[in-house]
């Protein structure tokens, strides 16, 4: 595999992770985005700027994607001048992004057909795993292509776990962020219900953190949620729903029924049409609080 990397989005993770690829210095790296004022600072630290997808694709070995959802992806493979119109033999795609199986599997079979290699890589973490490169890369596509790409993917994480063929591994991304979701709705009920009843938070962080149901990222988010409020972007609520959203389709066409899943999506949901989509994934405890902080939880 080459040594030319083409990184491809500079959002709350994507910034993150170029800047591990340029400071382990082993790979050259080309970057776009389409707002090129996020790409200056990589310039400065030696990345080369593309001024277009069909070049930044032209010029590397190596293209990774870490865009919002399937639209953006698809905008970057077909528009005019994207990156399907330089893919070919010799080059690989990695979208390290978190879509629906069925649409990896049609982007793998796309890049397949211009003889280019193709795998999935979806992450698990979100701004402060990706800036200390501690997240957890779940892979899936040919495992020979997955090989070749392991050093590159050792860029994000130490944790990188092959699940099979093309699909698995967006499949169980979307299993754990549909499971986090959940948890973060029941955890933002079970919150404000201890605040009403005058349960200091403190106490209340502690007996969770001590009991059967202590999970990271209760102690991860719960101040933020209850006591400091702040709701600042490490894994955007718009993209929390996005995924629910996903995953009660797979589990659809998997003739599951998920109630619970569909309970917290309707939640997120709710919190996206008040305004806090952009806002992080916690956010979802506001939906629960009236204007003048009483409990409001629809039954």
């Amino acid at each position: 595999m080459g040594n030319v990397i083409g990184f491809v989005g500079l959002g709350i993770m994507g910034r993150e992770m170029v800047a591990n690829i340029i400071s382990r210095g082993k790979y050259e790296t080309v970057i776009f985005n389409r707002t090129p004022a996020k790409c200056s600072s990589f310039k400065k630290k030696g990345a080369k700027l593309a001024s277009s997808l069909a070049e930044l694709t032209k010029k590397s070995d190596v293209i990774i994607l870490m865009l919002a959802d399937s639209d953006a992806v698809r905008w970057a493979l077909e528009d005019t001048g994207g990156i399907l119109s330089e893919m070919g033999e010799g080059k690989t795609l990695i979208d390290m992004g978190t879509n629906s199986p069925e649409f990896n599997i049609s982007v793998e079979s796309m890049v397949r057909e211009r003889m280019g290699e193709y795998i999935e890589a979806p992450v698990l973490g979100s701004k402060i795993p990706a800036r200390e490169a501690t997240l957890t890369v779940l892979t899936a596509g040919d495992e020979k292509v997955f090989e070749r790409s392991r050093d590159i993917l050792s860029s994000f994480g130490e944790k990188i776990f092959y699940m099979g063929e093309c699909g698995k591994a967006s499949q169980m991304k979307l299993i754990v962020n549909q499971i986090m979701a959940g948890m973060l709705a029941l955890f933002s009920e079970g919150l404000v219900i201890g605040e009403r009843a005058d349960i200091l938070p403190d106490r209340m962080f502690e007996v969770i953190e001590n009991s059967a149901i202590q999970a990271p990222i209760f102690k991860v988010k719960g101040r933020s949620m209850l006591v400091s409020h702040d709701f600042s972007p490490h894994f955007p609520l718009k993209h929390a729903q996005k995924d629910l959203r996903q995953a009660l389709s797979c589990a659809d066409k998997l003739d599951v029924s998920c109630p619970v899943t569909a309970s917290a999506n309707a939640q997120f949901i709710r919190a996206k049409d008040m305004g806090f989509g952009e806002e992080d994934s916690s956010a979802v405890i506001k939906t629960l609080l009236k204007g003048d902080g009483e409990i409001h939880i629809d039954v």
